[in-house]
């Protein structure tokens, strides 16, 4: 889907929005800006206040976890957001549906808070133009026949694919809760209930030894991507740790 067809969030949601984040200089300019849809970074921290527009950016801001709290409490009486629990654990059965369901990496998704088409607001999932596919065209319907990961994660097992996956989309992605954080359980718990659901919904009543072996295979790959995922995003975070005490290190040397 492209944002183009999504419904607008109401004005009065996108001035609330403004009103709360925008800083008084900023909001005292005369620009050209067109709040239509909020975009979801729950596994980054976004500064409390907005002090500058992105260059060329006239549409879309973002909420994170401390954003979307402030958010849902100015909008009571306006407009009802879904609780963040629910957002995140939805974002792992969306994730789940297009590895498994789909067959898609979903690299660089956009997953963003829009209007329902009446009063209200809701999630959507937009911008596929750069995922790739690692499984064939409704691979759960393949089950039985010898299911294999295709493309750049062709090697080796599908659990092999699925660390590979997990790999790209820790090091690139932000919108997907991070270990450290508390919403992590929830988008933990969305991804498993929507690979076991979607394996239940292809189960035939009489599965052979095959079909088993592979959904179970399946159920290893979901998993080793939420190991995956752990492993790298925590990494990254050490990471970052480290350039930090690093930097203020120089800065204490530099004072002295």
């Amino acid at each position: 889907m492209s944002l183009e067809m999504i419904p607008s969030i109401l004005p009065l949601v996108a001035t609330t929005y403004k009103n709360l984040f925008f800083s008084s200089e900023l909001s005292e300019r005369e620009i050209t800006f067109n709040l239509r849809l909020l975009r979801l970074y729950l596994g980054r921290d976004l500064p409390s206040t907005i002090h500058e527009l992105q260059p060329g950016l006239r549409s879309d801001l973002g909420l994170d976890v401390s954003r979307y709290t402030r958010f849902a409490r100015a909008l009571q009486g306006i407009a009802a957001l879904p609780p963040l629990q629910e957002v995140a654990h939805g974002m792992g059965r969306v994730l789940a549906s297009l590895h498994f369901g789909v067959g898609i990496d979903a690299m660089d998704i956009e997953l963003v808070l829009g209007g329902d088409g009446d009063h209200g607001v809701r999630c959507w999932v937009v911008d596929y133009n750069q995922c790739e596919r690692w499984l064939p065209q409704q691979p759960l319907s393949q089950l039985g026949t010898g299911l294999a990961a295709i493309g750049r994660y062709a090697s080796g097992s599908l659990e092999d694919g699925a660390r590979r996956l997990a790999k790209r989309i820790s090091a690139l992605e932000h919108y997907y809760p991070r270990p450290h954080q508390a919403l992590y359980a929830n988008f933990q718990a969305g991804y498993r209930a929507g690979v076991t659901a979607m394996i239940d919904d292809y189960r035939p009543k009489s599965p052979t030894d095959v079909w088993v072996a592979e959904a179970d295979s399946i159920m290893r790959a979901g998993e080793a991507f939420l190991e995956t995922y752990k492993i790298k995003s925590q990494e990254s975070l050490e990471a970052k740790a480290r350039i930090a005490a690093r930097r203020q290190k120089l800065v204490v040397e530099s004072s002295q």
